[in-house]
């Protein structure tokens, strides 16, 4: 499986990639995890096509467009493409569409496009975030309790405080500038 973002098929690796595979048949599934933003540019100023796995018709291959906010439509779709790989009936594009809630890197301010993001942009999107739509699923299908789902959701935080406490307290999280310049001009 190939994973990239929206960004990545806006360049010539992407599109010779799908059509060698597409030409040779290949077991691959691209999925392409798409965001709508590449650091600061749109989907919409990238592309234009709606849906970035248009590409794949170009090049005659399967595609489909699935809930990126919803990691059970991509697993079941992901494992469908998989499938087809393995009978040896060629690669498949996945585009999921889904939301980048926070800035590309930590410290450049998050914009969309020219404009920087709105508070009203972050509470419409938070409306559909994963963990809550596969919290509801779960309930629902009664797989899993509340009670169970909230002792998972600790246990995962307690393991990263633990992360936490040993990075910060490991002899090599702060090396000296001895360490740091060992072997640089070897």
């Amino acid at each position: 499986m190939n994973c990239s973002g929206d960004g990545s098929y806006g360049e010539g690796r992407a599109h010779e990639a799908l059509l060698m595979a597409q030409n040779w048949k290949l077991p691959i599934v691209f999925l392409c995890e798409n965001n709508s933003m590449a650091i600061f540019s749109t989907s919409e100023e990238m592309h234009p096509m709606p849906n970035i796995s248009s590409l794949a018709d170009g090049y005659g291959m399967r595609s489909e467009v699935v809930d990126g906010q919803d990691v059970f439509c991509v697993a079941e779709a992901a494992l469908n493409a998989i499938e087809i790989a393995r009978r040896g009936d060629g690669p498949t594009l996945l585009e999921a569409k889904t939301e980048r809630f926070k800035e590309h890197d930590i410290g450049t301010p998050d914009l969309c496009g020219w404009e920087e993001r709105t508070q009203a942009q972050y509470d419409q999107m938070h409306e559909r975030e994963p963990v809550k739509i596969a919290t509801e699923k779960v309930l629902e299908w009664g797989l899993l309790s509340q009670g169970e789902i909230d002792d998972l959701h600790q246990r995962a935080l307690d393991e990263v405080a633990a992360v936490e406490t040993y990075a910060d307290e490991s002899p090599i999280a702060r090396p000296s500038e001895q360490e740091l310049l060992a072997d640089v001009f070897v």
